[in-house]
């Protein structure tokens, strides 16, 4: 388990906070205790990407988001840290045993020394005495896979992407527990996709869906009810380009609160308008645009987004840097 950048703790911020404003489905988690580990922390980055993205990032965006939709369908959610806080494994445990929640989650990201790798697995402790955290294991490793498209691990109890191990935050926890391996950082192109936030909180959306099976949640859900309304964002947002720096081609990712029209403003580092390299519509939600730099020459550029909604009043406009490198 793994390593990388911390992404910019105020932008977190902020994403959680247009999750928790969304309109939420009626499914009501009300009773249910969860605990969320996200893994690693401080000046232990866990397994690092190819670009160097750290694992302890990622891990505190996908559990930020999974508490995000768990808080809106009335669960109690705590988590063991909710910034870059370095933790021994004891601390992790006792939290979870002394507020005595019902599931702990304990959020990972895998890594290998080949680049090929890339699924998702999920671990539980051994023993008939664990049957619950294999259940539920079974469940989110399905609701997880079925967001990234990875498919399985291997197994060694016959669930499938399920791996029996005694680790140490299934040992020492008195709850039903797993651990989910999410999917390789070490992977060139998995790493490009968790430097999205949006993909990120997807996954935390796997576990929320997982934890809904398995808690019987949805039997509280009305008919009309749309969970993924949850990804609709409050307010309009940007963030970092990636990858960045980058040869040629590069995304924005976007968060649009309403169909909106885009326009994409591209500036040298003399403040100089080199023109509009894009405009156009997208839908509300995540949305992103792709720009392929091939014809500039190396160096730093800035960029500017302007959005206007075309749902009801609303307007954003701000400014990026991104470094081409051929």
């Amino acid at each position: 388990m793994k390593n990388a950048c911390i992404r910019n703790s105020c932008h977190i911020l902020i994403l959680v906070a247009w999750l928790l404003l969304c309109t939420p489905a009626s499914a009501d988690l009300h009773g249910w205790v969860i605990g969320i580990d996200p893994g690693h922390g401080g000046t232990d980055p866990g397994a690092v990407g190819p670009t160097g993205l750290q694992e302890k990032a990622v891990n505190l965006t996908t559990s930020l988001g999974a508490r995000a939709f768990l808080v809106r369908q009335n669960a109690t959610v705590y988590m063991t840290r909710t910034d870059d806080a370095i933790l021994s494994l004891s601390y992790r445990a006792n939290f979870m045993n002394s507020l005595d929640v019902d599931r702990s989650i304990c959020v990972h990201h895998n890594a290998s020394g080949s680049p090929d790798p890339n699924w998702h697995l999920t671990y539980v402790a051994g023993g008939d005495a664990w049957a619950t955290s294999g259940n539920l294991a079974d469940d989110v490793t399905h609701r997880v896979t079925d967001w990234n498209g990875l498919g399985f691990g291997w197994s060694n109890c016959g669930r499938e992407g399920v791996y029996e191990e005694n680790f140490y935050m299934l040992v020492y926890t008195t709850m039903p527990a797993i651990l989910p391996e999410i999917s390789f950082i070490s992977n060139p192109e998995e790493e490009l996709r968790l430097y999205q936030n949006r993909y990120c909180y997807g996954n935390g959306r796997g576990i929320f869906y997982g934890l809904m099976d398995h808690l019987g949640g949805w039997d509280m859900v009305s008919s009309t009810s749309d969970p993924d309304q949850l990804l609709i964002p409050s307010e309009f947002g940007v963030s970092q380009n990636y990858p960045n720096p980058f040869n040629a081609e590069t995304v924005i990712p976007l968060e649009l609160p309403q169909r909106s029209r885009l326009r994409l403003d591209l500036f040298n580092v003399q403040g100089r308008n080199l023109g509009r390299v894009f405009e156009g519509i997208k839908n509300a939600g995540q949305a992103e645009i792709r720009y392929n730099a091939s014809t500039l020459a190396s160096g730093v550029y800035f960029y500017r987004i302007t959005a206007e909604g075309l749902e009801r009043d609303g307007s954003y406009s701000d400014v990026g840097k991104m470094v081409l490198l051929k």
